[in-house]
């Protein structure tokens, strides 16, 4: 009896971690492979992080604990074919890292051409760091008076079947969340933000400048105003194609909330180049404008809830209060 009450027990216990297997392929690698957090916590890491994502392009990329913090200090790409599992872990911007420090790229090295393909990003956590860096006068001005960065803390340009879930950024030097391509070429296609939460940036909580069959949903965006205090915007949500290259095409933001933006929650600008965006049951508060649209364009409303905004409508005409 004692043998058997032993045996069950042998099975109730959480299986071992699987062992690192250098003959032969791993399909896990964890950032302590990679000697990763082994330092004081307080140096930059970029060489390492950026091998732990070269080499994990195909693999399994496991940060093990929400109490890690790996500060880095330029842009670190992550290859196509590739799942992160953050554990909750943060990636932070150090606190002298110039304005090329940007954050998490999932484009190419150049920005131009086909970014990668096929990555999902769960739970991982982003710190651009952005007071800090200003206060050292490491952020030289970038897209208008203020001190900006040039990327977004999550940078997807000419992705494709892309996920980004339950993922944080706080503090971002320009965008927290971005999807899209670039002026000349391209768009990101089939790729998603889901349960994500983007807190004071210093420009946009989320942007999308070109999109083909993209969604955010369940994603919560707030207090964005440093960019409409220094000559550029502050939105929770922002679809803002640069032109008919970067054309928003059955965009979709369905159950996200945006809450104390300066310049509009959820906000569509140089419409003309957006076909079929629509917002689905999105809910506003404490906006100078709870949603906005300039020039003509296709965006839909579904089901709009807000309190609280200086204004709740801006140049939108149709609007539709249920399906």
């Amino acid at each position: 009896m004692h043998a058997g009450l032993y045996g069950r027990i042998d099975r109730l216990r959480a299986p071992a971690s699987p062992p690192i297997i250098r003959n032969r392929f791993d399909p896990i690698y964890a950032h302590r492979d990679f000697g990763i957090g082994n330092g004081n916590g307080a140096e930059p890491e970029d060489a390492a992080l950026q091998k732990l994502f070269d080499d994990g392009a195909g693999r399994v990329i496991v940060f093990e604990g929400p109490l890690l913090t790996v500060f880095h200090t330029r842009p670190l790409y992550v290859r196509s074919n590739t799942r992160i599992i953050g554990n909750g872990a943060t990636i932070k911007a150090h606190p002298v890292a110039d304005i090329n420090c940007t954050g998490i790229h999932l484009t190419s090295e150049t920005w131009l051409g086909s970014g990668p393909s096929n990555v999902i990003i769960q739970d991982l956590r982003y710190d651009g760091n952005a007071v800090s860096r200003r206060a050292a006068g490491v952020l030289l001005p970038y897209l208008g008076v203020g001190q900006f960065g040039q990327a977004a803390a999550f940078y997807l340009i000419n992705a494709e079947n892309c996920i980004i879930d339950a993922c944080s950024v706080i503090n971002a030097v320009s965008d927290c969340f971005y999807m899209g391509g670039t002026v000349s070429d391209g768009s990101s296609t089939n790729s998603h933000f889901r349960n994500c939460y983007a807190k004071n940036s210093s420009r946009n909580g989320f942007s999308f400048v070109g999109t083909q069959n993209c969604t955010a949903s369940g994603c919560v965006s707030k207090d964005h105003n440093y960019g409409n205090s220094n000559s550029n915007i502050s939105c929770g949500f922002d679809v803002e194609p640069d032109g008919a290259a970067t054309a928003n095409y059955g965009l979709i933001l369905s159950g996200c909330i945006a809450t104390d933006c300066t310049t509009a929650g959820f906000a569509c600008n140089n419409s003309a180049y957006n076909y079929s965006v629509t917002w689905a049951y999105p809910y506003t508060r404490s906006c100078a404008v709870g949603f906005h649209r300039a020039s003509a364009g296709g965006t839909k409303i579904f089901a709009a809830q807000y309190n609280f905004n200086t204004t709740n409508f801006d140049g939108i005409t149709e609007k539709i209060s249920g399906f």
